[in-house]
């Protein structure tokens, strides 16, 4: 019996629960009317405004957004020989010298010399997805001036400063200054329209840096308008409604405002005027909420057929799927969490692929577990510890869905089960970062290494993966109790133990460039070695299982099969005789070239054995027996050999030398994610917003069983780069797997593309990774939406979207409920 009769019903994650449809429409409606408790004026949406005036302005763009081959236009990539690294750290060292005598630094950008900042070979997103990131802008900055006009009201009225009169009178100003500041908010929008680079946003990509350039200023003004906007409103309200009181007491004799009144205006001009950049993301982020991905209900799916040249009768199909397992979109544009009672697992997805009828890939993903919006070190190690929580919880109720009821009613009273628990982070440990917090005159260093190094504490990495780590140590070995509800209307409570371990490999360009003293971190790489031993057993012990399963089978097949599966046998122990060699040497030398040939002698065995697996395989006349033998000896054989693939990367630190990796920055991370999800169970992985580098991880490890069905084995780090397959097997993945469109919209409120430079295609051609995708032209996000702006640190006193009290019942236990199985 399959665990599929479990149906999740959480108390203590009240965030998975979502409005009706009708609701949402209602909201949605709301907003397009600009209806508020004050008043209501028609509106109509942002996005509708753009495409009613492009639908005026284009001529013949409309419709198909074909892709194209965007030329290169530079190289960034950074060398670090010996007197660069002994002039960086001659640099580091005068500037700790003088930290504590100099001045603060100047806050205005560091402008960056042409030798360290040379335009990227980046291939552009297509315009037409422009539009819906501008209006979001503009959505929530309406949003944000209703949610004003309505706060403001509430103070008046729940202020006693002010009389019966006064606040009518208050009341009936703010709603006038309101309409006008929309109505001056939709004359900057067709303002903006009538600039020439919104003249094609119908089709074609953007060009060039150059062009990419222009939109990430015009973006950038945009944004900055629409916070004025919002100050605007708080500041002409106040100032409007002291003159009319002032009006009304000449004409009418009415008293003037009380100094207690005025300091209240005054008090909510402030706030308001220094809160706009976040109300402005509080509302984006609801805006983008309120997407039918973040329903959880709702599971993505995109089915695609893959075929190999190799092997031109071969094809296969293969579904990809995405489903949110949390409360909605974080990005650097959006508020981190205040507290642990509102802490939240940012862009929470579960990721899974289903190949020929199975689905070996069965994972969780999420932006970083940190809560690094807060600065009080204890609370945001709690805070940490919740959000860790979170993903245990989801990781606990998936192993106990795997459950029939049968067994859940067969545990005794103070039987435990153990669920094991692995984290694979990809951020880059570097301690420039950690020291440009406290040392700002690091500041012109470190954005000469990258600019996109700010010093703000979400982007210490370092501190991220080390406090995402030191949480899951302390959940390891703790006991939870979880209420399962069976068909008939009984319960149990089960005892689950958390069994977890930690893995950080970074696979993004910044930790390519960083030298590797500047990275290096002994907690880190302590629990790294750790886990690595865990995940080593538990494939052991996976193969183990497997192959205990086979010699079950083994008696029951016919003579000539039995005679079929010895020889199988036998070329699959000298394959991974081979294999061990191959890789033994390899760690023994840290590189690859010394065992080069080793490797082709493993290959060629390889083949050989994958060939006759497929030419049993396809026999119409095999067993039963026979056929359940041969997926057994299949899938021992893949993740055995997998993980002498990414134990060579792991322990010969070729994982870290990008050339030995042909180009692939993620060939480690995949790989560590994929063996932990086959051996070990319950898998988590992510980066900083979980979107990009998670995103090619996702990629990448669905390439590698697309490979495995086509090809019958697994293969290598040193060969899947060089298979005359890859790019379009890539291609295909890239396009059709939901992490480019999918999961960046649900992020970003628009599908702005990843920034694929972890991904590799043809390195014998390419020498620069990030211009091998050029044959996948909207995969990368443009320069210009990257990242739009640094926004300011986010204002505590600003209220929380809708949804976030809804987490009030969070102490409650989570509670399974089992429906009966379908007849």
């Amino acid at each position: 019996m399959s665990g599929d009769w479990l149906r999740r019903i959480i108390h203590r994650s009240p965030h998975t629960e979502r409005a009706p449809a009708q609701e949402m429409d209602d909201k949605a409606s709301k907003r397009k009317s600009g209806g508020t408790a004050g008043g209501e004026r028609a509106q109509l949406n942002t996005y509708d405004i753009l495409q009613l005036v492009l639908e005026q302005k284009e001529t013949g763009h409309q419709g198909s957004c074909p892709r194209a081959k965007v030329p290169p236009s530079g190289n960034r990539r950074m060398s670090f020989r010996m007197p660069d690294i002994r002039k960086l750290v001659g640099g580091m060292r005068r500037a700790l010298s003088r930290s504590k005598k100099v001045s603060p630094p100047d806050p205005r950008p560091v402008a960056t010399s042409a030798e360290t900042h040379v335009p990227s070979k980046r291939p552009h997103h297509i315009k037409a997805d422009i539009l819906p990131w501008f209006a979001n802008m503009h959505d929530a900055a309406q949003l944000a001036t209703h949610k004003q006009c309505n706060d403001f009201i509430e103070m008046v009225n729940n202020n006693s400063a002010f009389s019966p009169e006064k606040r009518q009178l208050l009341v009936d100003t703010a709603i006038e200054v309101r309409d006008a500041n929309l109505e001056a908010l939709d004359t900057e929008l067709q303002a903006l329209l009538a600039l020439p680079e919104f003249a094609d946003l119908g089709s074609g990509v953007l060009a060039d840096d150059e062009e990419a350039a222009r939109y990430k200023a015009l973006s950038q003004a945009t944004e900055k308008k629409m916070h004025d906007c919002i100050g605007r409103f708080a500041r002409l309200c106040t100032l409007q409604c002291e003159h009319r009181v002032e009006e009304q007491a000449k004409l009418h004799e009415m008293t003037p405002l009380s100094p207690p009144a005025q300091q209240a205006l005054a008090d909510f001009r402030q706030q308001a005027i220094e809160g706009a950049a976040d109300l402005e993301a509080y509302c984006r982020f609801e805006i983008v909420h309120g997407q039918p991905i973040w329903d959880p209900e709702n599971v993505t799916s995109h089915q695609m057929t893959f075929s190999s040249s190799v092997n031109p009768e071969k094809q296969v199909e293969a579904t990809s799927s995405l489903q949110a397992q949390g409360l909605g979109a974080y990005t650097s544009q959006a508020p981190r969490n205040r507290k642990a009672s509102s802490a939240v697992v940012v862009n929470f997805f579960r990721s899974t692929f289903s190949i020929g009828g199975k689905t070996p890939l069965d994972v969780t993903r999420s932006g970083t577990l940190t809560e690094h919006g807060l600065e009080d070190e204890t609370e945001r190690r709690e805070a940490t510890q919740e959000l860790v929580g979170q993903v245990l919880d989801v990781q606990s109720e998936n192993h106990l869905k795997g459950m029939t009821w049968e067994e859940i009613e067969a545990l005794g009273e103070n039987d435990v089960i153990e669920v094991k628990s692995t984290y694979v982070g990809l951020l880059t440990p570097d301690r420039i970062r950690k020291w440009l917090r406290k040392y700002d005159t690091l500041g012109n260093i470190a954005r000469g290494i990258h600019e996109a190094i700010s010093g703000s504490l979400g982007d210490d990495e370092r501190k991220l993966a080390t406090e995402t780590t030191e949480a899951y140590e302390h959940w390891n070995g703790e006991t939870k109790t979880y209420t399962v509800h069976g068909p008939d209307g009984a319960s149990r409570e089960v005892k689950v133990r958390y069994r977890t371990s930690t893995f950080n490999i970074p696979n993004n360009v910044l930790y390519e460039q960083i030298p590797g003293f500047l990275t290096y971190s002994r907690k880190l790489r302590r629990a790294n070695k750790k886990s690595f031993e865990i995940l080593s057993a538990d494939v052991r012990g996976k193969v183990g299982q497997l192959d205990e399963e086979f010699a079950e089978v083994y008696p029951n097949v016919s003579p000539e099969e039995r005679r079929q599966l010895n020889n199988l046998t036998q070329l699959r122990n000298a394959k991974r005789k081979q294999r061990q060699a191959v890789s033994k040497k390899t760690r023994k030398s840290g590189g690859r070239s010394s065992s080069k040939k080793k490797f082709k002698e493993w290959q060629q065995t390889a083949d050989a054995f994958a060939g006759q697996l497929r030419e049993l395989k396809a026999d119409e006349n095999l067993s039963a027996e026979m056929q359940e033998a041969l997926a057994l000896m299949d899938e021992s054989d893949f993740i055995e050999d997998l993980h002498l693939d990414t134990e060579e990367l792991f322990k010969s630190g070729i994982g870290r030398n990008v050339k030995s990796m042909d180009n692939n920055r993620s060939a480690l991370a995949s790989r560590m994610v994929l063996l932990s999800g086959l051996a070990s169970g319950q898998t988590h992985f992510g980066c900083r917003s979980g979107k990009d580098r998670t995103g090619l991880v996702d990629i990448e490890m669905k390439i590698l069983l697309v490979a495995r069905e086509l090809y019958g084995r697994n293969l290598s780090y040193r060969e899947i780069e060089r298979h005359p397959d890859i790019i379009e097997l890539r291609k295909t993945m890239t396009e059709e797997s939901g992490n480019v469109r999918d999961i960046i919209t649900a992020v970003m409120g628009a599908a702005m593309g990843i920034n694929s430079a972890g991904s590799a295609s043809d390195p014998l051609q390419e020498r620069d990774p990030r211009d091998q995708q050029k044959h996948i032209g909207y995969t990368k996000a443009s320069q210009a939406f990257s990242r739009v702006a640094h926004r300011p640190p986010t204002n505590p006193d600003v209220q929380m979207p809708v949804g976030f009290d809804r987490r009030d019942q969070r102490n409650q236990p989570i509670v399974i409920q089992a429906v009966a199985p379908a007849a």
